[in-house]
């Protein structure tokens, strides 16, 4: 019993239900920033929520959440992030709106848990999903061969995110100099062109200082002892 109940904690660590979020002030101060300089990319998230799966099976509760993906482009691709929890496999694969447009759905994973099982899955929602959404909340439907589970979130919710994301969408992250990049110091005098007998002449000199027996370099990077 105390195993299990550790299991149910760690897994809920970071989920709130969505009366900790009553306004979208808190939602906004509750989502977060994420950037990776390595792949390009910024996470923006919004805190993820409890919500109750009513479509399956009263009392059962799932987690969810709005994010939204943007590229060192400045590409963005927002998500709601579905993770189902029950005690039976759904296989959720696809999901629709309220207006019966089926939305692209991605897998994320499946995970067995001591208390049932968990999967993750990405519904992509467009820029007027969450703005309607933001007006009348939001609703989807996410499907699979074995259940389903009704998603819906407050417009408060969505408004919340939206601000959040309203603050950095137009700040992709800063892009690495290339391997290949030359770094050229402003403030470094110009040269002009080279004079091309300048280097045969400066070699003819350090062949005349050297003693007897001694090497000099070439231009090639070759050891020649001097005639």
């Amino acid at each position: 019993m105390r195993f299990l109940l550790v299991t149910l904690l760690l897994l809920n660590a970071g989920c709130h239900s969505l009366s900790t979020y009553r306004t979208s002030e808190k939602v906004t101060a509750a989502s977060t920033v994420e950037r990776d300089e390595y792949e390009g990319t910024t996470w923006v998230q919004a805190p993820l929520v409890w919500y109750e799966d009513s479509s399956f099976k009263p009392g059962l509760w799932s987690k969810c959440r709005l994010r939204t993906l943007i590229t060192r482009a400045g590409a963005r691709t927002n998500q709601l992030h579905v993770l189902y929890e029950h005690a039976d496999w759904a296989f959720l694969d696809r999901a629709h709106d309220r207006r019966g447009d089926r939305l692209p759905t991605l897998l994320l994973g499946r995970n067995v848990h001591a208390s049932g099982i968990t999967e993750q899955v990405a519904v992509e929602l467009t820029d007027a999903h969450l703005k309607d959404a933001a007006i009348a909340g939001l609703d989807i439907k996410v499907s699979g061969q074995a259940g389903q589970t009704v998603v819906r979130l407050p417009p408060h919710y969505v408004q919340g995110f939206l601000a959040k994301l309203s603050t950095i969408r137009n700040e992709p992250p800063l892009s690495p100099p290339a391997w290949n990049e030359t770094v050229t110091d402003p403030t470094a005098p110009s040269h002009g062109a080279r004079d091309p007998g300048s280097q045969e002449r400066q070699q003819a000199d350090n062949r005349r200082q050297l003693p007897a027996g001694e090497f000099s370099v070439c231009a090639w990077g070759h050891f020649k002892r001097p005639s």
